[in-house]
């Protein structure tokens, strides 16, 4: 088996995000809120999808210009709230024209290929057994949610042959 590492951790991030705006996980309440500033077409943004940003597992609230974050998603983390919602409002705003019952997915998606990129950095060998333990347990395995895959099996036989020439 070998595995991408980052499909791998796209699809893992996905299932657990999803699971999380479904309700099943509480999100994690920030000992220190964070404050970022929002113009005006990042604040509509935010007002018009505020319903599955919550849902998703954040507690946001915004006044005067500033989005203050208080709950965030237990897969975020800490320090990075600020860059993930840049990210959560970039996806929000490119996925304005999809259908309404796939825009949660699509933005959801977005914000897992995100923390996949950023997770795998500095892989070890234990972060990786750990890796393959946690996409096994994913309700899809084999791809990403773009449909990218997330392994491919190769015998020992086809390895040294693809190997030798």
């Amino acid at each position: 088996m070998v595995v991408r590492p980052v499909a791998a951790a796209e699809r893992i991030f996905f299932e657990q995000i999803m699971a999380q705006s479904n309700g099943s996980v509480i999100p994690q309440t920030l000992l220190f809120p964070v404050e970022i500033p929002v113009d005006a077409s990042r604040r509509a943004v935010l007002e018009e999808h505020a319903e599955l940003i919550i849902s998703a597992g954040f507690a946001v609230d915004i006044h005067e210009g500033i989005l203050t974050v208080s709950a965030v998603p237990s897969v975020i983390t800490p320090g990075e709230e600020s860059a993930v919602i840049d990210e959560l409002i970039s996806a929000m705003t490119e996925v304005a024209s999809a259908p309404v019952l796939s825009r949660h997915e699509t933005i959801v998606a977005r914000l897992a290929r995100q923390y996949a990129r950023r997770s795998v950095s500095g892989m070890t060998a234990e972060r990786a057994e750990m890796l393959v333990r946690q996409l096994r347990q994913c309700n899809i395995t084999h791809h990403t949610p773009f449909g990218m895959p997330t392994f491919t099996m190769i015998s020992f036989e086809e390895l040294d042959r693809r190997l030798s020439s």
